[in-house]
């Protein structure tokens, strides 16, 4: 597809040539010019937001609240190095993997979920996130298959399906995994204790007793991930690839046009989506009682 010098007006340079051909030029330049980024220059930048982070805190002391910076840190002085922490610390958890410094790996043991963090970030910010560490794994691609057969393969992961898959993983997997913990919860611990009296190993459990028992809790999961895809709408514009709708962005389309009535299907289809979720959910513990 060549590229349309009548834009040049538009601004301070024209390029003419193969949209193709063009870009690749321009990906091999930006390339050889930019800077790289190494390990250590992030472990520096990481190094450096925490101690700016740290000093925040010492910066707002109040006389009538113990000050977390402070404590941890005259935690960590009472520790050894080689120490293990555990931490349960309910909704400070982040906050104490913040401030508390860590000095050896598989030191500090955290009963929380911080693939969950997901759902409590907007879905625009997480999308912008993603964006960064995608292109990245993009160029090392573009960089192999260059090495190999000196083709440019793309943009593989960010200008594809991947990308929005990878970013609804992060946003939503808290929401099956909170289901599946609560269907965990209720399966009675006797029935592992006399599976293993019987000799029966981890697979046979986990397939014969586990399984049949989750699958209420799995396929309620499944449809609540569903439809929060479905409806998802920040993210999805930015991560989808061109020429690509789902239902909540058709609706952006025709709501952005003013053609609400247009949009009146996408938007019942939505509903009617979110309908199934929750009669399971209702039905839930009956269906498990039965299966008892």
């Amino acid at each position: 597809m060549p590229v349309d010098a009548s834009m040049a007006a538009l601004s301070d340079h024209a390029i003419a040539g193969d949209a193709g051909a063009v870009l690749d030029k321009l990906l091999t330049l930006h390339e050889a010019e930019a800077p790289r980024r190494t390990g250590s220059g992030r472990r520096e930048q990481i190094k450096r937001d925490k101690d700016a982070y740290r000093e925040t805190w010492y910066a707002n002391d109040a006389p009538d609240k113990v000050n977390p910076a402070r404590f941890f840190d005259g935690l960590r002085r009472q520790m050894a190095d080689d120490g293990i922490l555990v931490i349960d610390d309910g909704n400070h958890t982040f906050l104490t993997a913040e401030l508390m410094p860590i000095h050896a790996p598989k030191s500090v043991i955290l009963p929380t979920d911080f693939n969950c963090m997901g759902y409590a970030v907007p879905g625009t910010v997480l999308a912008l996130g993603l964006l960064s560490p995608l292109v990245s794994v993009d160029e090392i691609l573009n960089a192999l298959a260059r090495g190999l057969t000196g083709v440019n393969v793309g943009l593989v992961l960010a200008g594809s399906s991947a990308a929005l898959i990878i970013a609804y993983t992060a946003r939503f997997s808290s929401i099956a995994i909170g289901v599946v913990q609560a269907g965990l919860t209720q399966t009675p611990r006797e029935f592992d204790e006399s599976a293993r009296l019987e000799g029966a190993g981890v697979w046979p459990i986990l397939r014969q007793i586990h399984l049949p028992l989750l699958t209420p809790a799995l396929t309620g999961a499944a449809l609540l991930v569903f439809v929060d895809c479905l409806k998802e709408l920040p993210m999805t514009l930015l991560m989808r690839p061109l020429n690509v709708e789902t239902l909540a962005t058709s609706i952006y389309q025709f709501a952005t046009r003013g053609s609400f009535e247009d949009g009146a299907l996408a938007a019942l289809l939505i509903v009617l989506a979110g309908i199934p979720p929750v009669i399971l959910l209702m039905r839930l513990p009956d269906v498990r009682e039965k299966r008892r």
